[in-house]
């Protein structure tokens, strides 16, 4: 029978600061899948976002800009709700009736009772990494999620191995990362994903290799919002906009045609939606042509962590010249409208 009970203490924060734990070889695994992820993949829980019971089998986690609710009853699933308005239904593989859910400390962790762990995370930035810790070589090969993105009439795996879902006008609603597996030593283990129809099916081929060493991480990691916040200001008495990328769409942000594309439509349309309005109804990122510009800019040429916060401001020139020329020197905050 499935039951539903605290799990033994443990501190999230304390394993964050340790990460020579990360790759530890303990004698005999560890029954606790967050014990487990912490010790292999410790970065999945940074920026979590605390989850809080609101009944037996219930829980919420909300951000600033999202919500998540967790239904973890037979058939488990979650939902994340943004102020964007976009929305996402996802259901996890079923508990199972030797299953049990735990929760403690503002993670809870799913048994199936058949070798193998969820521990869904909840990011600060609304996004879900559905983490799988796959115990032993009794476990499956293939973990199945129905996603049901709002308005998503298909479903497409990118070269990288990522996916992504779009509405009946080819826009962007939602995606998951590419997918990863690794063992308990950090090695990889082959994995990838598979679409029928809107479930996405993650294939971790962790029984056919002979030298792996359990347990074994894999996760789908879902997100909706590329753009984490965007803040409104003033500089020379014109409009200027700070958007910063969320850690989802941070993961996202990569030099292919794909992912380049994906930020010029959808990020952008989330820069205008959250940088709002001015009292003319007009989108403060619309307001000024260089800003769009600035904005392409940064997408093209602004990878990595360190161009987490694009500075979008109003006040410089339009360009006239291609914004690619002199780059290196102005990195998208250019000074004239041909030169640096």
């Amino acid at each position: 029978m499935r039951t539903l009970y605290a799990c033994t203490a443990f501190t999230i924060g304390a394993a964050l600061l340790a990460p020579s734990a990360a790759h530890a070889s303990p004698t005999a695994i560890d029954p606790d899948p967050i014990e487990n992820i912490s010790r292999v993949a410790p970065e999945v829980f940074q920026e979590l976002e605390p989850i809080e019971k609101t009944g037996s089998e219930t829980f919420l986690s909300e951000t600033q800009n999202s919500s998540t609710n967790f239904d973890l009853k037979d058939e488990a699933s979650f939902s994340i709700k943004s102020d964007s308005g976009r929305s996402v239904d996802v259901s996890i593989p079923e508990i199972g009736p030797e299953g049990s859910v735990e929760f403690d400390k503002g993670v809870v962790s799913v048994d199936h009772g058949d070798g193998s762990s969820t521990v869904p995370v909840p990011k600060e930035d609304g996004s879900v990494q559905v983490t799988t810790v796959i115990e032993d070589s009794s476990a499956p090969t293939r973990y199945a999620y129905d996603v049901n993105f709002k308005s998503a009439i298909e479903a497409e795996i990118l070269d990288d191995g990522s996916v992504v879902y779009t509405n009946d006008q080819n826009q962007f609603v939602g995606g998951v990362n590419a997918p990863w597996a690794k063992d308990k030593h950090g090695r990889d283990v082959p994995t990838r994903y598979e679409l029928n129809g809107m479930t996405l099916v993650q294939g971790v081929d962790h029984t056919a290799i002979d030298d792996v060493a359990y347990p074994v991480i894999a996760d789908p990691w879902l997100g909706i919002d590329l753009i984490k916040s965007v803040r409104q200001g003033l500089e020379k008495n014109v409009i200027t906009i700070n958007a910063t990328k969320s850690a989802w769409g941070q993961t996202n942000h990569l030099p292919t045609a794909a992912k380049i594309r994906l930020f010029q439509g959808a990020g952008w349309e989330e820069v205008r939606l959250k940088a709002g309005r001015n009292s003319k109804g007009v989108y403060h990122a619309d307001s000024r042509k260089s800003i769009k510009q600035q904005y392409f800019c940064h997408v093209a040429a602004g990878y990595g962590n360190i161009a987490g916060t694009w500075n979008l401001e109003g006040w410089r020139p339009y360009r006239t010249a291609s914004w690619a020329y002199q780059v290196q020197h102005h990195h998208c905050n250019w000074k004239t409208a041909n030169y640096r």
